[in-house]
């Protein structure tokens, strides 16, 4: 006997089958949820990372008061700048550089301290992010071979395997979240996903970040020996007698102001050859750093901690890297090189690159010169190695280790260097 099904019953039959699909969803998507908020209550509550977390905390601290400390001695040394230049006076002052320097390597090795413990935190954020990711993704291919097993039966088999349409209904206002609570799971998945990339990228700039501070520390030891070094050059030619280091001071200052005068004339006649004449640069131009800022700046313009504030205008930024170092040129244009540099009356080298009518770079303490005077140069090129080790040509008789001295000029007037720099 064969059994007629009226339209009536084939729409209960089809209702009944999206029904039990939406229950299946349901279900699915609340076990989803919950395995998401299960990761995140594991997440928070994690002892190693809390442990973490409060060494973290410890060590910034530390670095805090390490910090308050350097602000300290930078106001010491403004202080003693502003008393007479003696020979007591600088070498309290070289003291209290030595000290800041010795607080800079502590402060760096705290940093890299810190930066290892934020390196073994993010890895633990990671773990647990990596499995709450996996979790996810389990519970939705779950979700997946369920829809597709309940789709994949007969209407028949449906309404057989229940007692009544009245259950599918009961369970319909539900299914009227259902479609919320799957794109809330789905969203959940792919936030944790996002939240790892970046977890990732930022464990990536951490170790660079290590890097860096590594090379920082130990460019910061070289600066503690120059100081070091200097304090004991200081003694042994002077010979810790006060009249001694002052006329050695006002010898430097002859010279020095000697070379930049000689410089300066031969400067004001590059740029009027240059007068009406097609030039690379204008004075928006950015320069390239003539030798790499590995060790930052040791000395700023005009800077009022400058060791010899009192005896020189320092209208220029030191950069400190090894003697021989080589040094670029920061933009193409004209040589200008005073005669110190070629081993005359004067021991302090400084050349001069004229860009344009306006604007020119000038390069102290070096200990070579690789190009001729009124050659032409290109931006990058090599015109001479770092100087500045006391006793060596080019350096000065009052320098505090191996360094350049570079300035910047627009027009006769000497303005910031880092005005026309990258950042580093």
């Amino acid at each position: 006997m064969r059994i007629g099904i009226n339209r009536k019953q084939k729409r209960y039959i089809r209702l009944s089958g999206l029904l039990i699909v939406l229950a299946v969803f349901l279900v699915s998507g609340w076990a989803l949820m919950a395995r998401a908020q299960s990761a995140d209550t594991s997440q928070s509550s994690d002892p190693d990372i809390d442990g973490l977390n409060s060494e973290i905390d410890q060590k910034r601290q530390e670095l805090e008061e390490l910090k308050k400390k350097a602000d300290l001695y930078e106001e010491n040394v403004k202080v003693k700048q502003e008393e007479s230049n003696t020979l007591e006076n600088q070498l309290s002052i070289i003291d209290i550089q030595v000290e800041k320097t010795a607080n800079d390597i502590e402060t760096i090795k705290k940093e890299i301290e810190t930066t290892n413990l934020e390196l073994d935190e993010l890895g633990l954020q990671i773990d647990i992010k990596t499995d709450e990711v996996n979790k996810n993704k389990e519970a939705l291919s779950e979700f997946l071979r369920l829809i597709s097993r309940y789709d994949e039966r007969s209407y028949l088999e449906i309404i057989m395997s229940n007692r009544s349409f009245s259950d599918f209904f009961d369970s319909f206002q539900y299914a009227q979240n259902l479609q919320e609570k799957v794109e809330a799971a789905l969203k959940t998945t792919k936030a944790a996903k996002e939240e790892l990339e970046q977890q990732e990228a930022d464990k990536s700039a951490k170790k660079d970040e290590l890097s860096e501070l590594a090379n920082k520390l130990s460019q910061t030891v070289l600066t503690l020996n120059d100081q070091k070094d200097y304090k004991t050059t200081l003694l042994a030619e002077t010979q810790e007698d006060e009249e001694t280091y002052q006329q050695l001071l006002e010898q430097a200052k002859q010279e020095q102001r000697a070379a930049e005068n000689e410089v300066a004339t031969l400067e004001t006649k590059a740029r009027a050859k240059l007068s009406g004449e097609d030039y690379d640069i204008d004075s928006n131009t950015v320069l390239i750093w003539p030798v790499a800022p590995l060790r930052g700046i040791s000395a700023y313009f005009y800077d009022p901690t400058y060791l010899y504030r009192s005896y020189f205008e320092h209208a220029a930024i030191d950069i400190p890297s090894p003697q021989g170092t080589n040094v670029k040129a920061a933009a193409s244009g004209d040589v200008v090189i005073g005669h110190g540099c070629y081993g005359g009356s004067l021991s302090y080298c400084v050349v001069s690159i004229v860009h344009n009518p306006e604007f020119s770079t000038r390069y102290g303490h070096l200990s070579r010169v690789d190009v001729a005077s009124g050659s032409y140069v290109v931006q990058g090129q090599v015109i001479g190695g770092v100087g500045g080790l006391r006793g060596t040509p080019g350096a000065g008789s009052f320098t505090t280790g191996s360094h350049l001295h570079f300035e910047v000029r627009s027009g006769a007037f000497p303005v910031n260097p880092l005005d026309y720099l990258p950042g580093f």
